[in-house]
C-alpha cells in the first residue's frame, strides 16, 4: 500500500545558493545559463510531491544575501507499507548540486567548480506509533583535501527517524591531479 507522507520545509539560503536560487522561490525564476539544479525547488526533487505555498520568512538584501522559506507539501510515492513494515524511498531527496559528469581519464584540465560552499539537507520523519529501522542505514563519510561528504540515518525518538546530508566543498580550483577525488565525491552524492 502507498501511503501519504506531509511536509513541513524550511529552505535556508545564503551566499551563492541565495543569489542561485532565490529567484525561482520568490519568481519562478530559471536562469537558462546555470546548472538546472539551481532553479529546483525542495519539493521538485521528492517523487510525486505537489507543489506547496512558498511562504518568504527573510530576504536580505546585503552580503551574504540570507532568504528563508517555508513550504508544506504532500508525496503519495516515496512510502509504501507491507504488513508491519514500511519502506521510504530517498531517491532525489537530496539536491546537492554536482557535476555528473567529472571524471579524471582522459583529462588535461584542471577543474573549476561553481564555488566553495556548505550544504545540508535534514529531514525529520515523525511516525504515529514507534519504529524502528530493520534495514542497514548505509551511513558513510568521504573526507578528502577537495570536499567532504556525510550522510546519516539515525533513530532519534521511538517515533522519530532523521535522515541528514552534507556536502562541502572546500576547493574552488582541482588540479588535475587531484580530479579522481571530486569524481569520486560526485559519485558518492550521486549514489
Amino acid at each position: 500500500d502507498s501511503m501519504q507522507v506531509r511536509f513541513n520545509a524550511t529552505v535556508k539560503l545564503s551566499g551563492q545558493f541565495s543569489t542561485m536560487t532565490r529567484g525561482s522561490y520568490l519568481y519562478d525564476f530559471v536562469d537558462t545559463t546555470a546548472t538546472p539544479q539551481y532553479a529546483e525547488k525542495v519539493y521538485d526533487v521528492i517523487p510525486g510531491a505537489t507543489k506547496g505555498k512558498i511562504i518568504t520568512l527573510r530576504e536580505d538584501s546585503v552580503f551574504p544575501y540570507k532568504a528563508d522559506f517555508s513550504t508544506e507539501f504532500v508525496s503519495k510515492k516515496i512510502l509504501t507499507s507491507s504488513g508491519e513494515a514500511f519502506e521510504l524511498d530517498l531517491k532525489g531527496f537530496f539536491n546537492h548540486i554536482h557535476d555528473t559528469k567529472v571524471v579524471q581519464q582522459g583529462r588535461d584540465l584542471d577543474y573549476y567548480p561553481d564555488f566553495v560552499h556548505q550544504d545540508r539537507y535534514k529531514y525529520f520523519f515523525i511516525f504515529f506509533s514507534p519504529v524502528s529501522i530493520t534495514s542497514p542505514t548505509d551511513s558513510s563519510e568521504i573526507n578528502t583535501e577537495i570536499g567532504v561528504y556525510r550522510y546519516s540515518v539515525a533513530q532519534v525518538q521511538p517515533d522519530v527517524i532523521m535522515l541528514e546530508s552534507a556536502f562541502v566543498l572546500k576547493s574552488d580550483k582541482v588540479p588535475v591531479k587531484d580530479v579522481w577525488t571530486v569524481e569520486k565525491l560526485y559519485k558518492e552524492i550521486a549514489r
